[in-house]
């Protein structure tokens, strides 16, 4: 018997078409998301990916359309008996080899027929491939014409040929930083995002804590990503599209900056009075609590060897007290944690305060 087989190869498919049979190998990823196949002059096979989840889960979605005005495709989910083809009104073309229907095997789907008229497509239903795994199916594709019934305005539809393709899919992410990395962005984006609308920072400058403090987490948690994902985008070439991922990510960090300058200049406040307090500033905030202990402690050496009187010195003691133990100055956290340097400065206070 006469063999006419056709092969076409490429980076992500392969096809044998041997009479009505097709075996059809799709390997899709992210340099090949999706794959496209004529079956014949009369249709079109679309298959493509979704993204892939933390369990290396990837959504597989297969398409078929009808390109022929001349013909209908019809698909079965079962076989069907003669006379369940007759009540039907479906016959096969007068010296047809076939007995019977090819039904789908492998996906699911809740029609027992299927018919795609010229122009249209059927979805069928979603499927789910782990990464390193594949998955095998068989759509027979009977190709109908439709003719008018004797004395009927019925028409009935009479199959002339099948193409039985063979389908077997896998998914291939050759990158494993991308997707946690696309994960973490993605979820940091949207958590900061839901903050913005919620409006959930407030800009009053009177407000504590500041406004640079209550996005401290985001900013954070973004300089540490951006620093990842920079060094994942580097182990590629610039012109590959694995690079170009991270580009992409990287723009999704870089809105989260201009969201936070355009919230800034809204000047939104919240209006909680009790949040908005007067802030201690003197002179002496710009210093550590060791440099304020270290001049207190200059101040009361020299009262005590008689270099200066204490009254000349009080005043500048007793700010520089003010400033650490002020609860809206910028000492007030470490201040409230206590520690060595915070007894060091109430000794010396109240040395100084004493003296004569």
């Amino acid at each position: 018997m006469k063999k006419v087989i056709l092969t076409i190869s490429a980076l992500c498919f392969a096809i044998t078409i041997v009479f009505g049979q097709q075996q059809m190998e799709v390997v899709l990823s992210d340099d090949n998301p999706s794959f496209v196949s004529m079956i014949g002059d009369e249709c079109t096979f679309s298959i493509s990916k979704g993204e892939t989840d933390a369990q290396s889960f990837t959504p597989v979605y297969i398409e078929l359309e009808n390109n022929s005005d001349k013909y209908l495709i019809l698909l079965f989910n079962h076989a069907w008996s003669k006379d369940n083809l007759r009540n039907a009104r479906i016959y096969f073309e007068k010296g047809f080899t076939g007995e019977s229907v090819h039904k789908i095997e492998n996906i699911d789907n809740t029609n027992s027929l299927i018919t795609i008229p010229y122009n249209e497509k059927h979805q069928f239903p979603q499927i789910t491939i782990k990464e390193g795994e594949s998955f095998e199916c068989l759509v027979p594709i009977h190709i109908a014409k439709e003719k008018k019934m004797f004395f009927s305005r019925k028409k009935k539809k009479i199959i002339d040929r099948i193409h039985d393709v063979n389908i077997k899919i896998s998914v291939e992410n050759m990158d494993p930083d991308y997707l946690p990395l696309k994960q973490q962005c993605d979820s940091l984006v949207d958590i900061f995002n839901d903050s913005i609308r919620a409006h959930a920072f407030c800009t009053n400058k009177l407000h504590r804590p500041v406004f640079e403090e209550q996005i401290k987490q985001y900013t954070d948690a973004k300089d540490d990503l951006r620093l990842r994902i920079n060094l994942a985008k580097n182990k590629w070439k610039p012109e590959s599209s694995k690079f170009q991922n991270y580009v992409e990510l990287l723009s999704e960090l870089d809105g989260m900056d201009d969201a936070i300058e355009e919230y800034r200049d809204s000047k939104y406040d919240c209006g909680d009075k009790n949040r908005h307090k007067a802030v201690h500033n003197c002179k002496y905030c710009k210093l550590s609590l060791e440099e304020i202990y270290n001049l207190l402690d200059r101040h009361y050496k020299n009262v005590y060897n008689k270099k200066v009187e204490k009254k000349q010195v009080i005043n500048e003691v007793n700010a520089l007290y003010k400033c650490c133990t002020n609860p809206t100055s910028k000492h007030a956290a470490q201040w409230k944690k206590g520690g060595r340097v915070k007894n060091k400065i109430i000794q010396r206070y109240n040395q100084i305060k004493e003296m004569q």
